[in-house]
C-alpha cells in the first residue's frame, strides 16, 4: 500500500500514471478532479489531501464489503442480524480508550520525526484484526474442543495484552512528560525573546528523555506500516467485551453447522468497522498536528502543542494506570471496593474511549477561546519589554551574512532646526541602485565607492551561475514592532499583504523604502539567471524529498531571482509541476512538515513572499526591486537646505495611510479597481510624490483584496454601532435584478437611532438572490443577515416593505423564527401605496368606480373607458412621448422645439432653453406627473413634431392609394388630428389630480438632512390625500356629462372614485399596526392630531387608543435605566419642595404613567426634530423615550433600498457586470460605510481581517470571475 505519510504540501498532488497508456487515464482525470475539489472547498483545504483520501478509500471499501455480504447474505436472511453486530463491535471498538491513545502517541512521535504519517491507525488496526480473523477461525474450526478450555486462554490472552498495552502507554507518556517539560521552557523563551525573533527559539519536541536509552526499540516503529506489529499485540486482550463477543459469536455459529466462509463474515466485518474508525481517527489527529496555518506562527505551535501534549499526558498515564491495576486483578484477584470499582471501570471501556474524544473536543474548544486574550497580554508584554533602536541615515542596510551585527546600537542622529548645506549640481543626484542590477546608462553613481555589479558569467554544471553573497534587504523589524504588535487598520494590513512590492519601514523612520523599479514586475527575471541550464543542488538530501525530482531539463521553465535562495525540484508523479524549496527551510528541517514548499509551476508570487518574510535567514526581495530613497535622503544628497518643517513633513509620508486614502477615494468615486494599472495615472502620483506611485499596487487582484480586508475590517464597527443604538433595528429591503435578468440582489437597510441620537439609514447588505424570490427564500437570507450583524429579536423592529405578497410570506416566516406579531411589525412603504393609489387615478381599473347599476351600462363603461386609455389625450400623449427615441426623431423633436421657440415673444425665459421630453416609467414614482408637466411645457414643440409626422403621413397614404398599394404602417396618433386644445386642457387636469400625490410622495421621501420620511407623516398625510380626492371628485358630481356635446367627459371622475377606494383600502390597512397611531401621537407636534381629526369616528380613536395602550405596557414594564446627568443636579431645599407641590401638585408623583404625564407637555413648533426631542427627555421620561425612539425612527418609505440599487447600476458599468457579487457587495458597503463615517479614526482596532490571500480567492472567487454577458469581453476588473 502507498505511504500517504509522506505526502508534503497542503495541496497535494493528482494521482497520474503513464500518460501513454489509456487504461489509467480514468484514475488520472479522478484524481486531478479530486484534487480541484480539495482546493476549492474552504472546510476541505483545511485537511491534507492524502488523510481525506485514505478516508473516502476506506468507505468506498466498507460500502464494497457490504456489497458483497449483503450478496451472501440473500440466502441466508437468519445471519443479517448477526452481521449488523457484528460490525457494530468493530466499530464500538475503535472507540477503546487503548486505541485512541496508541494513535495519538505514535503520529505524534513519527511527526516529530518529519513524516506525514496518515496512515497510523489503518495499520494498528489492520494487526489488531489480524488476531481477531486468526482467533475467529480456529474457534470455528475447533469450537467444540475450544469450548472447554475457553476461559483460560482469555484470561493468558488478556494478561499478556494488557501488560503490553499497559507498559507502552505509560512509556510513551513518560515520553511525552519530559517533552511537555521542554515545550514549557522553549515557550518561556520565546515569550522573553524580542519580537520577530520567534524562530530562532522555536524547535519541534518529540524525542524524549528516555529516547537515547530506548533508541533502538523506538526505532522498530519508524514508519507507519510498522503499527502492525504493534496492532497484533494490542489485539491478544485489550479489550474482552467486544473482542470475546465476536469470538463468541464465531464458536455459536460453528456448533451450528454454519460455513466457516460464513462465519468468516463476521470478523471480516468487525475489521472493516474498525479500521474506518481507526484510520479516520489517526488521519485527523495528523491533520491537527500539521496545520500549515499553526506552522506559520512559532508561538501558536508552542501553545497547541502544549495543550495537546498536556491532554496526551494525562489520558496516557490514567489508562495505562488503569490498564496496570487491570492486570493486578487478573493475576492477583485481590478483593476489596477498591478492586469492584477497577473492574467496573474495565468493563465500561467504551465509555472510557467517548470520554477521551469528548476531552479532546473539549480542551481543543476551550484552547481555541483562551488563545487570543492570553496571546493578546503576552504580545502586550512583549513589545513593551522590546528595545528598538532606529538606523542612523548613513547606516549600511545588513544583508543575510551580517546577522550577528544587526543588533548593534547606531549612532545617534543629532536633529537641528535647520539643515544648512551646500548645493551641488543635481545632476548628480541619483536613486540607489541594487549591487544586482546594472543601473541604467542615464543614471550616475551616487558615489564611487558604491559597490558595482558583477559581470554575468557563464553557468557550469555544478554552478550556472555566479551568485552574489550578500543581497540587498531591508529591515523594518529593527525599527519598530511588526504587524502583529500594532494597532491601526493599516498596520494590520501590513503582515498579509497579497504583494511583496513594498517593504515600508515605520512611520518617520529615515529607512529607505523598498519599491518595484518601473522595468520590474511582480514575477521579476533575474537577468544574471539562465534557466535552462542545470541547476544547483548542492547540500541537497533527496532521502528526505521522497517525493520529488529535478525537473525535466527541456521544458520551459519560468524564469526568477527565488531559485538563487532555494531548490527547484519537479513532482515525481507529474514532472510538469514545479515546487521551490527554500534553502534555508530546508537546512533547518521545517520543510520535514511543509513549511517553505510553494508551488511555483504558475506563479512564484508565494515564494517570494515567503522569502521577503521578517525572520532569520530570509528578509529577501528581488534584485530588479531597487530600493527607492526618500525625498528626504535624496535632497540632503544634493545639498539642499531643508527647514525642520519641511523635512517633517516629507518624512511624515505613511504608505498605509496612502493606500488606505488612495482606495477610499476609488471605492467613493466608483472608479474601475484597475485604475491604479494604468500608465497616466500612475505618471500623474509620480510626478506628486515617487514614493506615493511605489505605494500603490500594480495588479488589480491586490486592490480588491484590499477592500474585502477593508469590509471585513468595518463590519464589526457596524455591528458595534448597531448594539448601541438608542431604538431597535428597523429592516427595509428590496430586490433588484441586473438588466437581461441573469444576476439578481437583495438590498438589506437599517434603520436606528445611534448613541448620539441621530437618525441613520444604513445599508448593511447586499447579498446575491438565487434560485426563486419566495418568500421563504426572502426570509432565508434576510435571517442570515440578521444574524451576522447581531441583530436578535431582542433590538429587531418593524419591517418597511412595499406591497409584493411574496414580502407578507417573508415577514411571516421571520416571525415564526423570531417570535413576533407578523401583522403588526410589516409596514408598508408609502410611496409605493401612493404610485398605486396614481395608477388607478390615471387608468382606473375598478368595477365601482363607474357608478352604473346595469349590467349592460357596466360593460359598456368599462369598453369606453378602455378605448379612452388607448386613443385618449393622455395615450395619444403617451404614444408621442415614446417614439421619440432614436437620433433621428430627437434631432426632429428638437428642431421643431427650436421652431416653436421662435414664435414665442422676445422676453420669454425659457426661448434659448433646449428641453428633453421625460417618458414615464410604471414603477417610477411621479413619472407620470412629471411627463405631463413637462409635456405642458413643450406643448408648442410637440404640437409642431406630431404635425411634421401627420403630415408625411398623409403624403404617403394619398401616394399609396394614387398607386393602389397598401398603406405604410405608421402609430395610430400619426392618423389622426394630434393634440387639440380641448386634450391639453385634460391633460392640465390630470395635473392638478396627480399634483396632492407627488407632495404626499415627497412628504415621505422625506426633507433636510434625513434620507427618508418619518412614520408620524403617515395618517395626517393619508387624510390630506383623502380630502383632496374627495373634494375633486365632489366638483365632478356636480357636472351632467351627457348634458350636450362640449360637456366635459366622465373618464376622470371614474378614475377619481378607482383611485378614492384604493387609498380608503389602504388607509384602512394602518389599523394592522398600532406603529401608526403611536407614531402620530408620541410626535411632539402631532400629539393632538387624530383627537381633533377624528372627532366624528369616536370608534376609531377606540380602538386604537386600545392598540396603543398594549404597545406601551410592552416597554413601561422595562427596568428604568439610570439617569444620564451631564452635571450634578442640584438639591431642592424643603421650601422648594412646598412649594412646588402647591403649584404643580403631580410634579412629584413618580408613579404617574409617564405617557400620561407627557400628554400634559406642550405642542413644540414647527420644525422641531422629534427625535432630537424624545433624546433630550431621556432622562424625565425614560421608558416612554425609549419606546418613542423606536417608533418615530420607523421610515415611511423603502426609497433607500431605492437609493441602493440606483448606485448598484452605476457600478455595473458594462464592461464591469461580471465582478464578483462579493466583492460588488464589499465594494457598495465600503462606499457607503465610509459616508456613514466609519473608520474614521487610524487608532481603532475594533475589527480585522483575518483572511489569508489564498483563503480571500476561494471564499469570494477573486480568480474566478467569468462574464456574465454573452456580447461582453471577459472582464475580471473590480
Amino acid at each position: 500500500m502507498t505511504d500517504w505519510g509522506r505526502m508534503v504540501n497542503s495541496r497535494p498532488p493528482s494521482i497520474v500514471g503513464n500518460h501513454a497508456d489509456n487504461k489509467l487515464s480514468f484514475f488520472q482525470n479522478a484524481s486531478s478532479k479530486a484534487s480541484a475539489y480539495h482546493s476549492r472547498i474552504p472546510y476541505l483545504r483545511r485537511l491534507p489531501f492524502a488523510a481525506i483520501a485514505i478516508i473516502i478509500t476506506l468507505i468506498a471499501v466498507n460500502l464494497l464489503v457490504w456489497a458483497a455480504v449483503g450478496i451472501v447474505l440473500h440466502w441466508h436472511t437468519p445471519l443479517i442480524s448477526t452481521a449488523i453486530l457484528s460490525y457494530t463491535l468493530g466499530l464500538r471498538h475503535a472507540l477503546d480508550a487503548d486505541h485512541i491513545s496508541a494513535i495519538d502517541l505514535m503520529t505524534r512521535r513519527l511527526i516529530a520525526a518529519g513524516q506525514r504519517p496518515v496512515t497510523v491507525g489503518m495499520f494498528f488496526s489492520l494487526g489488531h484484526s489480524t488476531v481477531v480473523i486468526a482467533t475467529s477461525l480456529v474457534v470455528a474450526g475447533t469450537a467444540a474442543a475450544v469450548s472447554d478450555k475457553f476461559d483460560n486462554f482469555e484470561r493468558i490472552g488478556g494478561i499478556i495484552g494488557t501488560s503490553v498495552s499497559a507498559a507502552f502507554l505509560l512509556l510513551l507518556g513518560l515520553m511525552n512528560v519530559y517533552i511537555l517539560y521542554k515545550l514549557i521552557v522553549q515557550m518561556k523563551k520565546m515569550i522573553a525573546s524580542e519580537p520577530g525573533s520567534e524562530n530562532e527559539q522555536f524547535k519541534i519536541q518529540g524525542g524524549g528523555c528516555l529516547f537515547p536509552i530506548l533508541q533502538k526499540l523506538f526505532k522498530l516503529v519508524d514508519r507507519p506500516w510498522k503499527m502492525y506489529p504493534l496492532g497484533v499485540l494490542f489485539g491478544l486482550g485489550f479489550d474482552t467485551s467486544s473482542e470475546i463477543a465476536i469470538l463468541g459469536i464465531s464458536s455459536i455459529q460453528a456448533t451450528k453447522g454454519t460455513s466457516i466462509w460464513l462465519i468468516l463474515i463476521f470478523p471480516l466485518l468487525f475489521t472493516a468497522g474498525m479500521c474506518l474508525l481507526d484510520t479516520t481517527d489517526g488521519a485527523l489527529m495528523m491533520s491537527l498536528y500539521t496545520s500549515t496555518q499553526l506552522a506559520r506562527d512559532p508561538i501558536a505551535i508552542c501553545y497547541y502543542s502544549i495543550v495537546l501534549t498536556v491532554i496526551t499526558v494525562i489520558v496516557a498515564t490514567i489508562i495505562g494506570t488503569v490498564q496496570f491495576l487491570n492486570l493486578v486483578l487478573n493475576v492477583a484477584e485481590p478483593q476489596g471496593k477498591f478492586w469492584d470499582g477497577v473492574e467496573k471501570l474495565g468493563d465500561a471501556w467504551d465509555i472510557v474511549g467517548g470520554a477521551i474524544c469528548g476531552t479532546f473536543i473539549l480542551f481543543g474548544g476551550l484552547s481555541v477561546l483562551l488563545y487570543k486574550p492570553w496571546r493578546r497580554r503576552i504580545d502586550k508584554k512583549r513589545v513593551s519589554n522590546a528595545h528598538f533602536e532606529p538606523l542612523s541615515q548613513d547606516q549600511d542596510i545588513p544583508g543575510p551574512d551580517e546577522e550577528a551585527s544587526r543588533n548593534a546600537p547606531s549612532p545617534k542622529i543629532n536633529c537641528t532646526k535647520d539643515v544648512n548645506v551646500y548645493v551641488e549640481p543635481i545632476d548628480d543626484l541619483s536613486p540607489y541602485t541594487s549591487p544586482h542590477r546594472r543601473p541604467h546608462a542615464a543614471q550616475k553613481r551616487v558615489s564611487d565607492s558604491a559597490p558595482s555589479p558583477r559581470k554575468r558569467a557563464r553557468g557550469t554544471a555544478s554552478q550556472p551561475v555566479a551568485i552574489d553573497s550578500q543581497s540587498y534587504q531591508s529591515q523594518p523589524s529593527a525599527l519598530s514592532p511588526p504587524p502583529p504588535y500594532t494597532h491601526t487598520f493599516e498596520s494590520r494590513l501590513r503582515e498579509s499583504q497579497p504583494e511583496d512590492a513594498i517593504v515600508a519601514p515605520a512611520e518617520g523612520s529615515e529607512q529607505a523604502t523598498l519599491a518595484p523599479s518601473s522595468e520590474a514586475a511582480d514575477d521579476a527575471v533575474d537577468e544574471a539567471f539562465d534557466a535552462h541550464l542545470e541547476d544547483n543542488y548542492d547540500g541537497i538530501d533527496w532521502g528526505r524529498l521522497k517525493l520529488y525530482t529535478k525537473p525535466i531539463t527541456t521544458h520551459q521553465h519560468k524564469r526568477s531571482w527565488i531559485y538563487r535562495h532555494g531548490y527547484r525540484v519537479a513532482l515525481l508523479k507529474d514532472p510538469t509541476r514545479v515546487f521551490f524549496i527554500c534553502h534555508w527551510c530546508f537546512k533547518h528541517k521545517l520543510t520535514d512538515i511543509g513549511i517553505g514548499i510553494y508551488n511555483t509551476s504558475a506563479a512564484v508570487s508565494s515564494a517570494a513572499r515567503h522569502l521577503s518574510e521578517q525572520k532569520p535567514g530570509h528578509r529577501l526581495v528581488a534584485p530588479g526591486k531597487t530600493p527607492v530613497a526618500s525625498v528626504y535622503n535624496a535632497l540632503t544628497t544634493a545639498r539642499v537646505p531643508i527647514s525642520q518643517a519641511v523635512a517633517n513633513q516629507i518624512n511624515g509620508f505613511s504608505k498605509q495611510r496612502f493606500r488606505f486614502a488612495a482606495v477610499d477615494w476609488l471605492v467613493a468615486n466608483n472608479h474601475p479597481i484597475s485604475e491604479f494599472e494604468t500608465p497616466a495615472f500612475r505618471r500623474l502620483i509620480a510626478i506628486a510624490n515617487p514614493l506615493a506611485e511605489a505605494a500603490l499596487w500594480k495588479n488589480h487582484k491586490s486592490v480588491s483584496q484590499y477592500v474585502i480586508r477593508l469590509f471585513d475590517w468595518l463590519r464589526p464597527r457596524v455591528v458595534h454601532e448597531l448594539s448601541q443604538s438608542l431604538s431597535k433595528i428597523h429592516i427595509s429591503f428590496d430586490g433588484w435584478t441586473t438588466k437581461g435578468g441573469k444576476r439578481g440582489f437583495l438590498g438589506i437597510v437599517a434603520h436606528y437611532v445611534n448613541s448620539d441620537g441621530k437618525l441613520r439609514d444604513l445599508p448593511i447588505a447586499l447579498p446575491q438572490l438565487t434560485g426563486a424570490h419566495s418568500g421563504d427564500r426572502l426570509a432565508e437570507v434576510v435571517l442570515s443577515i440578521l444574524e451576522q450583524f447581531s441583530i436578535s429579536e431582542r433590538t429587531l423592529g418593524y419591517f418597511v416593505l412595499d406591497n409584493a405578497s411574496n414580502n407578507d410570506t417573508a415577514v411571516a416566516a421571520i416571525a415564526h423564527e423570531l417570535n413576533f406579531n407578523p401583522i403588526h411589525r410589516r409596514l408598508r412603504c408609502g410611496p409605493h401605496t401612493i404610485n398605486l393609489i396614481g395608477q388607478r387615478l390615471l387608468w382606473g381599473r375598478d368595477a365601482d368606480s363607474y357608478n352604473n347599476e346595469g349590467v349592460d351600462e357596466l360593460a359598456d363603461e368599462a369598453a369606453f373607458i378602455k378605448e379612452w386609455r388607448k386613443h385618449g389625450p393622455l395615450g395619444v400623449l403617451l404614444d408621442i412621448v415614446n417614439y421619440i427615441h432614436t437620433p433621428q426623431q430627437y434631432n426632429l423633436f428638437e428642431k421643431a422645439q427650436r421652431t416653436a421657440y421662435r414664435e414665442l415673444p422676445h422676453d420669454a425665459d425659457d426661448k434659448l432653453t433646449i428641453l428633453q421630453p421625460i417618458k414615464p416609467v410604471v414603477t417610477r414614482w411621479n413619472s407620470y406627473f412629471d411627463c405631463f408637466e413637462r409635456a405642458i411645457k413643450l406643448a408648442p414643440a410637440i404640437n409642431a413634431y406630431a404635425n411634421t409626422h401627420i403630415q408625411n403621413t398623409a403624403k404617403e397614404d394619398i401616394y399609396a392609394d394614387s398607386q393602389g398599394k397598401n398603406r405604410p404602417a405608421a402609430p395610430q396618433w400619426m392618423r389622426s388630428d394630434g393634440l387639440t386644445a380641448a386634450d391639453w386642457a385634460v391633460v392640465t387636469d390630470y395635473i392638478e389630480v396627480l399634483r396632492p400625490l407627488k407632495e404626499c410622495t415627497k412628504r415621505f421621501e422625506g426633507r433636510g438632512e434625513y434620507s427618508f420620511g418619518a412614520i408620524a407623516e403617515v395618517i395626517p398625510t393619508f387624510e390630506f390625500l383623502l380630502t383632496q380626492l374627495e373634494a375633486r371628485l365632489l366638483y365632478y358630481d356636480c357636472v351632467v356629462h351627457d348634458a350636450h356635446d362640449e360637456a366635459p367627459e366622465d373618464h376622470l371622475p371614474i378614475n377619481l372614485r378607482a383611485a378614492l377606494l384604493k387609498a380608503n383600502e389602504y388607509y384602512a390597512k394602518l389599523d394592522d399596526s398600532p406603529a401608526y397611531y403611536a407614531a402620530t401621537i408620541l410626535h411632539p407636534r402631532y400629539k393632538h392630531y387624530c383627537d381633533q381629526a377624528w372627532a366624528e369616528k369616536p370608534d376609531w380613536l377606540a380602538l386604537n387608543n386600545l392598540n396603543f395602550q398594549a404597545l406601551w405596557a410592552d416597554y413601561k414594564s422595562l427596568p428604568l435605566p439610570r439617569p444620564c446627568y451631564t452635571r450634578a443636579p442640584k438639591k431642592p431645599s424643603n421650601i422648594d419642595d412646598a412649594i412646588d407641590g402647591i403649584i404643580d401638585p403631580t410634579r412629584g408623583n413618580t408613579k404617574e404613567d409617564e405617557y400620561e404625564q407627557w400628554k400634559r407637555e406642550p405642542i413644540v413648533g414647527k420644525g422641531t426634530d422629534p427625535i432630537q426631542y424624545w433624546f433630550g427627555l431621556r432622562d424625565q421620561y425614560p421608558n416612554l423615550s425609549k419606546m418613542a425612539l423606536t417608533i418615530l425612527s420607523i421610515p415611511a418609505s423603502s426609497c433607500e433600498c431605492e437609493r441602493v440599487f440606483s448606485e448598484l447600476g452605476d457600478l455595473l458599468e458594462p464592461r464591469r457586470r461580471c465582478i464578483s457579487p462579493e466583492l460588488l457587495a464589499a465594494l457598495h458597503s465600503v462606499r457607503r460605510w465610509r459616508r456613514a463615517g466609519f473608520g474614521g479614526g487610524d487608532n481603532d482596532d475594533m475589527g480585522q481581517s483575518k483572511l489569508t490571500d489564498e483563503q480571500m480567492d476561494v471564499l469570494y472567487e477573486l480568480s474566478k470571475w467569468v462574464g456574465e454577458d454573452d456580447d461582453l469581453d471577459t472582464w475580471d476588473d473590480g
